[in-house]
Order: C-alpha cells, then sequence, then structure tokens
C-alpha cells in the first residue's frame, strides 16, 4: 500500500495579520513562494485537462494522445488569429496559449503574488454555499524550471519558462505548472516531484497550524493551504482594490471592466459607493482637464 502525503492548514481570523507576512522582500515568503487561489477549499488541485477529461470518461492513459490531437487541431486553426506564432515543435508555448485562452490543457495557473491568489479565490467564492476559499502554496525552489516539456516523462511536475508572456500574465505575475506523466493526475505529479511517491494528496487529515508559526512551515514544508473564510472577504477585497488588484487590471480591456461590476451584485454599500464616488470623481477631473 502507497504512502499517502498529507498537508498542513493555516487559518487566517485576522487579515490584516497576514498582510505583512506577504510583504515582498528579496528573501520573504513571497519571493520564495508560488500560489494558487481555488473559490472552494475542498477542490483538489486539478488541471482543465484532467477536469474535463473526468467529465466525459476519457480514461487516463488515452491523454497522451488525445493532448496530441488537440495540440495539431489548435494549432491548425490558431495560425489564422496570431501575428507571431510559436514553433510548431514548441510544445510548451502552444499549451501556455491554449491555457491563456481557455482551453483543455495540463497546465495549472499559479502567482508569485499571493495577493493575486488571495483575490482570485475570495472574487470566485460561491457566498450561497458553505465552503470556504483557500490559497495553495508551494516552495518554488521545490519545482523544477525547464524551457521544454519532454514528450513523455517519469511522474514528476516542471515550472515552464514562458519566453514571451502574454500581458495577462505578467499582470498577475504568472508562473505555469506542468504535470510531466498526464497519465496520472496532477495531484500524483505533484507528490512524486515533492515526496518521490506517486499518490496524491490526503485531504482527509490536514494538520492545523496557527497564523503565528506560518514562516516556520516554508523552510520545512513545500506545500500548504492558507484558508480564507468568508468573515474576512469584505475587509480583504477592499484592501485588495485598492492595491488595484481588480478584474479590470488583471484582465486588461473591456473584459475585465465589465467582470468589476459583479462586485455590486456582492456589496451594495458604503465600500461600493466609494468605489462608485472615485470613478464619478475621477471622470469629473478628466471632464475638467478636457475643456
Amino acid at each position: 500500500m502507497s504512502q499517502s502525503y498529507s498537508y498542513h492548514q493555516v487559518h487566517v481570523d485576522d487579515w490584516h495579520k497576514i498582510v505583512p507576512i506577504f510583504s515582498v522582500t528579496p528573501f520573504s515568503m513571497p519571493s520564495l513562494c508560488l500560489f494558487r487561489g481555488q473559490a472552494n477549499a475542498l477542490d483538489p488541485l486539478k488541471t482543465s485537462l484532467e477536469r474535463h477529461a473526468e467529465r466525459h470518461g476519457c480514461q487516463p492513459d488515452e491523454l497522451p494522445e488525445r493532448e496530441r490531437v488537440i495540440l495539431d487541431h489548435f494549432r491548425l486553426h490558431a495560425h489564422a488569429y496570431l501575428d507571431h506564432p510559436p514553433r510548431h515543435t514548441d510544445r510548451a508555448a502552444w499549451l501556455a496559449i491554449l491555457r491563456h485562452h481557455r482551453g483543455p490543457a495540463r497546465l495549472l495557473d499559479f502567482s508569485r503574488s499571493f495577493y493575486v491568489a488571495a483575490f482570485f479565490a475570495m472574487n470566485a467564492c460561491d457566498a450561497s454555499k458553505p465552503e470556504d476559499p483557500a490559497v495553495w502554496v508551494i516552495r518554488k525552489d521545490a519545482i523544477p524550471q525547464r524551457a521544454h516539456l519532454p514528450l513523455r516523462d517519469k511522474p514528476g511536475l516542471i515550472r515552464l519558462e514562458i519566453k514571451r508572456q502574454t500581458p495577462r500574465m505578467l499582470i498577475q505575475h504568472g508562473e505555469l505548472l506542468a504535470p510531466t506523466d498526464i497519465t496520472h493526475s496532477f495531484e500524483q505529479n505533484l507528490c512524486a516531484e515533492l515526496f518521490g511517491q506517486l499518490t496524491p494528496l490526503d485531504h482527509s487529515k490536514p494538520q492545523d497550524v496557527n497564523l503565528a508559526n506560518l514562516r516556520d512551515l516554508l523552510p520545512t514544508h513545500p506545500i500548504f493551504k492558507i484558508m480564507l473564510p468568508k468573515a474576512l472577504h469584505r475587509e480583504a477585497l477592499y484592501d485588495l482594490y485598492h492595491m488595484n488588484i481588480t478584474p479590470a487590471a488583471l484582465f486588461p480591456g473591456l473584459d475585465g471592466a465589465a467582470q468589476t461590476e459583479y462586485i455590486h451584485l456582492r456589496y451594495l454599500d458604503d465600500w461600493t459607493r466609494h468605489i462608485l464616488g472615485l470613478v464619478n470623481s475621477s471622470r469629473h477631473l478628466h471632464d475638467i482637464s478636457s475643456t
């Protein structure tokens, strides 16, 4: 029977206690870690390829061939929309483009910014359900970086070095993690890389840790999870909006501007009126400067 691996789970009861921990300095925790926000803390780490394969009954051993077909078909049509497409043989670059446009890819999005990951987790959280969101934290030096994705490899995980990042990736401080053997799950590849064993993470027995001990986890634990209870969201999102971490900033263009308006369905109070006031003030200043 294979060994299973659990992880530590950090509970946050005060947003302002966690903010100083993630202030960026060259040797601070943010510079040493990768972060992924998830709207439901109970959800495992899965790629879009893995999720949709399960949904449609595609068996794991079929995925290498299915991925080849997906990439061949996508490359054929994507050339019509790309001014400077990657080389045909650059699988990593093509997978990054496929993932960027929300196609089924083996890549999983992370960020070098805790705040960006926290925003994605809380912003996508369903307030009508009991589950809280969370931010996964993985130590960056535990995952090797490569510029190329091998056709076949033993189970493991790599950080893809994308030479031509999209504006969205740059703004979101994005990193892409890729399992090297897609006949196994992302979490199995993760455990193979971190612990040398092909086994999924054990989500049934996370070890609870106080926020005060968060810094102590990093040297000895390559992965842990930070819980963000709903009671913190209003204050946290207020702070993040004032850091300019909003859909409009993270998704440049009209799509991001439109997505920002969802906040008024979530909070219609002095906060959103304040945001609207800032918008109106800036519009007034623009009108004055234009006269």
